[in-house]
């Protein structure tokens, strides 16, 4: 028997009730008891219903449990939302779909090994059930996480995410996942605002409850030059999905391209706290620390970020530069080392392109931005809103290239 269980719940999460589940399988049939237990002032058991399904049903199952508990707590649904749970859903294979959460359960964290055991997850699923739409979803997504991180150039990974996107697309073009991964390619990837845009909307539309659409719109109308419009979104994503530090980083991100510096802080650092290991909000929570000033909270987390990535040449071009002159300096001198080596071991132009900036090194960042530009780097959307930039914001280089990928700020 499995057991889920929310207790102790903080109140800062905003929630009335939670759902307490334990399940139990017996050969192919999935037992499954749901309890409604309110959250404050204090834990209470609301309503208790047993689901028994067979395995191959199991996504047939969450709108039944949704609807259910929908009637129990008399929330009215949009007529949306009742053909949403009304619509049956073909059987899938339930390896194949166990294969393909536990992938996401590594995608979510974002380094090197996590982006790694997710891809096995999403290939094992491919391979258990060759026309399961979502394993090649999340093959995709997989490929775009390697270009996003710095691991792997666009270049090589563009071909193989595109395949595996279009045979998603093939095999079920209605699923609200591919149409979020549409549209996350046509912002990082593509840089065409106008499509990026269409497939957002369309995923919102057919399940405004996505977390994951609502939290990398936040930062689409950010990079379309409105962080503010961004931020209940990517707060939403939070409060849909809680327990998600993926949309944590996200959310904390959003608030740093917004200016709001102390809330990312405080947000970044609860989360800390929960996983310090989380490969996307360790970025986050160094540029915060750079924009409030403390230089040497910034070093320990970029040393922690090296030490995560098994980069030892960063790691100690960090430790010596800042012996040497502190901050700035660390920066200049990892820098440096990494375009030394830069013919032996990959390292985007983009992330030496950010260093130059924490180095406050207008002409080396710029050109090494131009470079990033050139290898069509998946950060660079980001040039129109992160406050790390603002300091070569009014250089003609600058919005030479703002204006090249039509970013209009």
């Amino acid at each position: 028997m499995w057991k889920n269980r929310f207790l102790k719940l903080p109140q800062s999460i905003n929630i009335d009730a939670a759902i307490e589940t334990s399940v139990s399988c017996y050969g192919e049939i999935i037992c499954i008891q749901v309890k409604l237990v309110s959250a404050f002032p204090e834990e209470k058991q609301l309503w208790v219903h047993d689901f028994n399904i067979e395995k191959g049903q199991f996504s047939n199952l969450t709108r039944k449990m949704a609807k259910e508990i929908s009637q129990q707590i008399n929330i009215n649904l949009t007529p949306q939302e009742e053909q949403l749970l009304a619509e049956a859903i073909m059987p899938i294979n339930p390896d194949a779909y166990e294969a393909y959460l536990r992938g996401m359960g590594y995608w979510k964290l974002g380094t090197k090994p996590d982006l790694d055991r997710a891809m096995d997850y999403f290939q094992l699923s491919s391979k258990i059930d060759p026309n399961y739409a979502l394993a090649y979803v999340g093959i995709a997504r997989t490929w775009g996480g390697y270009v996003q991180h710095g691991f792997l150039p666009y270049s090589e990974v563009f071909e193989k995410a595109e395949a595996a996107q279009n045979k998603a697309l093939m095999l079920d073009s209605t699923l609200v996942e591919i149409h979020a991964r549409m549209a996350t390619k046509y912002t990082w990837g593509e840089w065409n605002w106008k499509k990026a845009e269409q497939e957002f909307l369309k995923a919102l539309e057919l399940n405004p409850n996505y977390a994951f659409s609502q939290a990398y719109y936040s930062h689409f109308l950010a990079i379309m030059g409105n962080p503010e419009k961004g931020l209940p979104h990517s707060e939403l994503a939070m409060q849909l999905d809680p327990f998600n530090t993926l949309y944590m980083s996200i959310h904390g991100q959003a608030l740093k391209n917004a200016g709001k510096f102390n809330e990312a802080l405080e947000l970044l650092l609860k989360l800390y706290e929960l996983e310090p290991d989380q490969g996307i909000a360790l970025p986050a929570l160094w540029a915060v620390y750079h924009e409030l000033g403390d230089w040497q909270k910034a070093l320990d987390i970029a040393k922690k970020i090296y030490i995560l990535r098994e980069n030892e040449l960063a790691l100690k071009s960090l430790e010596e530069g800042f012996e040497e002159g502190g901050y700035h300096l660390a920066m200049q001198r990892t820098a440096e080392k990494m375009i030394s080596n830069h013919d032996k071991t990959y390292f985007p132009s983009w992330q030496i392109f950010t260093l130059y900036c924490r180095a406050g090194m207008k002409e080396e960042a710029l050109e090494w931005l131009e470079k990033a530009f050139e290898e069509h780097d998946s950060n660079m959307p980001y040039i129109s809103v992160d406050p790390l930039f603002d300091f070569i914001r009014d250089e003609p280089r600058f919005k030479n290239l703002l204006k090249k990928m039509d970013l209009i700020v």
